[in-house]
């Protein structure tokens, strides 16, 4: 009986150190995917289909609204908040996607996304609006030629 309760010990900490060890992987999966998700279903949206009006670059700002950083995206324009995280119901971008006002209708001068993407931005939304931490910045000939300086 001895080596019974041994055994049982032994195996409930061995459950429990895999348990941590896996939930310690799932934020690093979860980041991933939603990087994934960020990188091929929403950025290649954003820069053909908005930033030519909402973001920096843009000639003449539509809606006082960028879209080309997270925090611009949660501040919104003229009409408020572009996004409430968590609940796309209730967010500004996915009815301007969906057409769902007369006045409201994005991107104004294309044909509206496809049922697909305009899914792949709600979820997307729903999950917090996952943004890149960083951008990774160019390797240029110049930064070659600099090489690495510890000073």
């Amino acid at each position: 009986m001895p080596s019974l309760l041994k055994s049982k010990r032994e195996t409930s900490v061995a459950v429990l150190v895999i348990t941590c060890w896996v939930s310690s992987l799932s934020p690093l999966a979860a980041s991933d995917t939603l990087r994934d998700h960020f990188e091929n279903m929403i950025r290649p949206v954003l820069v053909e289909s908005c930033y030519e009006c909402h973001s920096a670059k843009s000639k003449r700002l539509g809606g006082n609204l960028r879209l080309d950083t997270r925090e611009s995206i949660l501040q919104g324009g003229d009409l408020g908040p572009a996004v409430v995280l968590g609940n796309p119901e209730k967010s500004l971008l996915v009815r301007a996607l969906e057409h769902a006002d007369e006045d409201l209708k994005m991107p104004k001068h294309e044909a509206q996304l496809t049922p697909a993407t305009i899914e792949s931005f709600r979820q997307w939304i729903q999950n917090g609006l996952y943004w890149p931490e960083t951008e990774s910045l160019p390797i240029t000939d110049e930064s070659k030629k600099r090489g690495f300086d510890l000073a």
